[in-house]
């Protein structure tokens, strides 16, 4: 009703006017949270000015030359009005962001990642109290990937944005994210034990000088973090795990991939979290899992895991993996094995869900109600089962018998195996991989598995919206299509370096695979391109076909992706 009143109020002043196109997306009555992306010079001009008449806007730019001009049409005309400003690794000179900052008085939120900024920054008093001024309103402010950035800098710039220095006194800040950048030992203990912070979520990515110690101070004065990113910080050790494991008892998510000093001791303790969801262990060399199983086997309150990441931890060995399926089967959702070359037949098999076993002609029906009478101990109750560790023993017993298992990973959605090379069909087609909830999959860099795997996980797991089989080089057309047909939902799918593929793979995919939005078929020779701009044009949803030297084609004609004309 707004749009047809406006529009009729448009005719009304205008007799002479026989039709009026309205279009709400051009008027900026309607417009709501957009963000303008556009070079701050000269050739800009008339589009800033145009900006200066909505009453906010947020800006986005990635080079501010430095031209007087440029500056005056960014002060004049939308200093009063910019609520957001991000220039991250923009060729802002410090001088014209000193020149700038005081004149955005409306300012809300400000990103300063990836400048090349100097220690000198608002080194000067007078400079420090007009950014102060204008910045009063500031709330957010995002440093990270500043190359630079010291203490002095930093203390510097918070001083200037007193809304958010009331951290000295108030829980207003939830999270920090200072990855990549010189944050020094000291700065973590400094900010750990500020009066009042207390912080959810904390990313550290990268800052590789910190300790052990300063982990450990943190940790007792942040007992509240929920969220712990640090990864590549390579001076820590198992003594930052513990040091974890007893201070953040609300832990949800912690990752500490490729901190290579990082070994087994600790992670028993981590294990007893219960709110840990998500741990991020890939790179970790000298991890083997073992500290983990014992962990998950401790009576509750323990760690109900859903995603878990032992990417090329070469230590993991079988009992390791069974275990952990044997202990995690209820929860866990994504699991990433990728560059596990001790992965066999034998790991995986210990993944197979149960079979549907049909009770019809099984014998009597039984009830769960049970009187006094005691003809029969009554059926089992699922929550009554008790995870249970895998000894050596077992594992001598599951090799003897084919096809024991003794759990499921019921929930899986994701699962990554690429690069595990001792895989063969085996372990996919013989009852392994029948997840019907699972989403994801990669089998990518697998020389041994062929078409029958490719089968048996489009018919098994026919939830599927994601698939890799790159670098596989024994999937053939056969493959596709026997797979076709039961990958209905299949929105992404990754076949490159597949030289067995020819056209009628994608003939089968046109046909069946109508949700597809991602192809990769680089390097598959004997696919031509006229099929792949066929293949474009009849599905509706596809938005990138990746075709490096498809049809065996040199670099300098093929050597890009397509995607649907606008």
């Amino acid at each position: 009703h707004t749009i047809k009143s406006i529009s009729n109020q448009t005719l009304s002043h205008a007799p002479n006017t026989t039709s009026v196109d309205f279009n709400p997306n051009s008027d900026s009555t309607f417009q709501r949270n957009l963000t303008f992306n556009f070079p701050a010079s000269i050739s800009s001009l008339d589009l800033i000015r145009g900006l200066s008449r909505r009453s906010s806007c947020s800006l986005a730019t990635s080079h501010l030359d430095g031209s007087r001009m440029s500056r005056t049409v960014l002060q004049l005309h939308l200093g009063p009005w910019l609520e957001s400003l991000a220039l991250p690794g923009s060729s802002v000179t410090e001088s014209s962001l000193l020149a700038l900052l005081p004149h955005l008085t409306a300012l809300r939120r400000l990103d300063l990642s990836g400048l090349d900024m100097s220690g000198v920054f608002l080194s000067r008093e007078e400079h420090r109290q007009q950014v102060q001024v204008a910045l009063a309103g500031l709330k957010k402010l995002d440093l990270s990937d500043l190359r630079y950035l010291s203490d002095l800098t930093f203390n510097r710039l918070t001083g200037c944005t007193p809304r958010l220095r009331r951290i000295e006194q108030t829980s207003t800040v939830r999270w920090l994210d200072l990855s990549r950048t010189s944050f020094t030992p000291e700065s973590l203990c400094s900010v750990a034990q500020v009066e009042g912070l207390s912080l959810e979520e904390l990313r550290l990515r990268g800052c590789k000088e910190l300790t052990d110690y300063s982990v450990e101070v943190f940790c007792k004065h942040q007992p509240g973090l929920q969220i712990l990113d640090l990864s590549v910080c390579t001076e820590l050790t198992s003594r930052a795990v513990q040091a974890v494991a007893l201070g953040l008892k609300g832990l949800r998510l912690l990752s500490l991939s490729r901190d290579w000093r990082v070994t087994d001791k600790g992670l028993a303790d981590l294990m007893v979290l219960p709110e840990l969801r998500t741990l991020d262990l890939s790179e970790c060399l000298h991890v083997s899992g073992a500290e983990i199983v014992k962990g998950l086997s401790a009576p509750e309150p323990r760690a109900r895991l859903e995603t878990l990441s032992l990417k090329s931890c070469t230590y993991i060995r079988d009992l390791a993996v069974f275990s952990l399926a044997q202990l995690l089967g209820s929860s866990l959702r994504e699991l990433d094995l990728t560059f596990y070359i001790y992965l066999t037949d034998l790991s995986v098999a210990w993944w197979r869900p149960p079979r549907r076993v049909s009770l019809e002609y099984k014998g009597p029906s039984f009830t769960r109600t049970f009187g006094n009478m005691s003809f029969f101990r009554p059926p089992s109750m699922p929550f009554q089962e008790k995870p249970r560790l895998v000894t050596d023993k077992a594992l001598g017993v599951f090799r003897e018998q084919e096809g024991a298992s003794l759990l499921v990973l019921r929930s899986l959605q994701d699962l990554d195996l690429s690069a595990c090379s001792k895989l063969t069909d085996s372990s996919i087609t013989q009852h392994v991989l029948r997840y019907p909830d699972l989403q994801r999959l990669s089998l990518s860099i697998l020389p041994e598995i062929s078409d029958d795997s490719l089968a048996s996980v489009a018919y098994h797991c026919r939830s599927l919206t994601s698939l890799e089989f790159s670098h596989c080089p024994r999937i053939s057309d056969q493959g596709i299509a026997r797979a076709a047909p039961y990958l209905a939902r299949l929105q992404h799918l990754y076949l490159s370096y597949c030289n067995a593929l020819t056209d009628r793979s994608l003939s089968m995919l046109v046909q069946h695979c109508k949700r597809l939005r991602t192809l990769d078929i680089s390097m598959c020779k004997y696919i031509s391109l006229t099929m792949v701009e066929l293949l474009q044009s009849q599905l509706p949803f596809i938005e990138n076909v990746h075709c490096r030297f498809v049809g065996g084609a040199d670099l300098t004609y093929s050597d890009f992706f397509l995607s649907p004309a606008a």
